[in-house]
């Protein structure tokens, strides 16, 4: 009989420290059956953790660390890597800044090295604040970006899967750029390679014979043309290679319709075109329980489909719900 994998602790960075990162960080590892089943290492800054614990009134012990010998995984014990600059002391809550995103971009840097040497499992990640890491000189537009930079295998193709209880979605990359860039971008072999990838994922999730609805792009589906021939001469032939290697993706199916189908259980995820095209089918379905994770990099990142919300930030009413929901899957993939 084999012998139970030993599960890494899992790495938590806390987010934009101007917005509600850290608060939804300490709200969700308060909840002891959470905080054992994650093992969790946070990557930060411990006197904003520290204001964080503050803010939500919850008594746990912060402990800076330097390496993982001195780290001690026990409830309510935060340990944490503290990096030391830059200082983020005196930062206005819910405003954009550089010094925020520096802050992120190097405990992002630091998950992913610590990470992909072996020390730390999945990456748990609170939201991050992309006007933030541009004000710092980053030309990083998303976290996808960044691990592609700082991962150390060949540039990935990299997928973002949205997981909200049984239902799932994707887009093509690129994600986070104009709709009209989006449209650009759209060719057969993107989509094919993001076919491909997501039912090997699938497969990880559980899912034996995983069935994939396409989405088109145009209105209708284009009408043969009528609307548009992006399905003509990009979708539809992605959809028949996959099937040509053994792969159950369907469609191109019309946008406004596909997450009827999908609702109802004709796929076991649906992959779109551009960032909105899923999101926001997504987020009316489920938005409090909804987790991004990627595909294609070995390395396990999940974080929440929700920002900085700069709007509530320092006021101690965030909502921790999607940040436990990523830990439990942290927890289950480190």
């Amino acid at each position: 009989m084999k012998a139970p994998r030993k599960r890494k602790p899992t790495c938590v960075v806390i987010g934009d420290a101007a917005g509600i990162g850290p608060e939804i960080t300490v709200k969700a590892l308060f909840d002891s059956s959470l905080y054992h089943a994650s093992h969790p290492i946070l990557i930060g800054d411990p006197e904003v953790v520290e204001q964080a614990l503050r803010i939500t009134k919850i008594n746990m012990e912060v402990r800076p660390i330097s390496s993982l010998s001195e780290a001690r995984i026990q409830y309510p014990v935060l340990n944490i890597f503290d990096l030391g600059t830059p200082k983020l002391q005196g930062i206005s809550m819910g405003k954009i800044s550089s010094i925020s995103g520096q802050a992120f971009v190097r405990w992002f840097q630091k998950a992913i090295e610590m990470t992909d040497t072996g020390e730390l499992g999945a990456i748990v990640y609170a939201p991050l604040n992309k006007e933030a890491i541009h004000a710092a000189g980053y030309p990083f537009r998303d976290e996808v970006d960044m691990i592609d930079a700082f991962t150390s295998a060949p540039t990935p193709y990299l997928l973002v899967v949205s997981i909200a209880g049984r239902y799932r979605s994707a887009s093509i990359p690129p994600l986070h750029i104009s709709l009209r860039q989006a449209c650009e971008c759209i060719n057969t072999e993107t989509i094919f390679n993001s076919i491909i990838l997501l039912h090997e994922g699938l497969k990880r999730f559980g899912i034996d014979n995983p069935v994939i609805g396409v989405v088109g792009l145009n209105p209708h589906g284009g009408e043969s043309g009528l609307h548009g021939d992006e399905e003509i001469r990009f979708i539809q032939p992605a959809v028949q290679a996959a099937w040509q290697k053994g792969i159950e993706a369907r469609g191109p199916f019309p946008p406004d319709t596909v997450f009827v189908k999908a609702k109802a259980g004709e796929f076991d995820c649906v992959l779109g075109m551009y960032h909105d095209q899923t999101r926001i089918a997504m987020k009316l379905l489920r938005f409090k329980k909804i987790i991004y994770t990627t595909l294609g990099t070995s390395l396990n990142f999940v974080s929440v489909a929700h920002g900085t919300a700069y709007d509530i930030a320092g006021k101690g009413i965030a909502d921790p719900d999607n940040f436990k929901q990523a830990l439990r899957y942290g927890a289950r993939v480190r």
